[in-house]
């Protein structure tokens, strides 16, 4: 699948991503970035669109300062959740993976605002809480959105299955001819993790993301 294609039909994702959480009353804010840590992780499709979101007065300035920021610690995945997905059907023991939020936040800050707000991927959009983090200490997300979330990444994965994962800065510099041994290859949907308790109410998601057209 060409470049371009992808990139449509990622739109698209994002977009029936926004209707499926739309009734949500959330407590996410501008300038609440709390949740924005140096730990997202995204596709390498997800790196170029917000690379071909840059403009040339910018483009080098981002890629100077992440650059600067990338001897941090990071979380840097050792599977994906298609990856995932497959190990559960089978049966198979999940590998352990560590993040901590005290790593730092994003590198892609700016005044405490998102610097690529409109190509964020879809990590960043994900997450959503209920409540305020910074009052109560932690984010609260319903079972039901985090099946949402889960099926939406095993579908952006899978449209990007030639392709590789890893964290956001690894993927950006990546994204700029830099080698990382970090990243990993993305897979295709070959089950999807849905728990069935919410089986009728992601119907309709799973119709709309088998029916896109571009």
């Amino acid at each position: 699948m060409d470049i371009d294609r992808k990139q449509a039909i990622l739109k698209e994702i994002y977009r029936i991503h926004e209707d499926a959480i739309s009734d949500l009353d959330l407590a996410c804010k501008i300038k609440c970035a709390e949740c924005c840590t140096r730990n997202v992780t995204m596709t390498t499709l997800e790196g170029v669109v917000i690379d071909q979101s840059l403009t040339n007065d910018t483009r080098d300035d981002f890629y100077r300062d992440l650059s600067i920021k990338a001897d941090s610690k990071r979380f840097q995945p050792t599977i994906t959740v298609n990856g995932m997905a497959d190990l559960c059907a089978k049966g198979e023991t999940l590998p352990e993976e560590h993040l901590d939020p005290d790593w730092g936040k994003c590198p892609l800050l700016k005044d405490n605002q998102c610097s690529i707000y409109e190509s964020r991927p879809f990590e960043c959009r994900s997450f959503v809480s209920t409540r305020n983090c910074v009052e109560n200490g932690y984010a609260d997300m319903s079972p039901l959105t985090i099946n949402i979330n889960n099926l939406f990444r095993q579908y952006i994965e899978h449209i990007d299955a030639d392709a590789a994962s890893g964290n956001l800065t690894d993927i950006l510099l990546h994204q700029q001819g830099r080698d990382n041994t970090s990243l990993i290859s993305n897979k295709p949907i070959s089950v999807l993790m849905i728990d069935p308790e919410f089986k009728d109410q992601l119907d309709p998601i799973l119709k709309a993301l088998n029916t896109i057209q571009v």
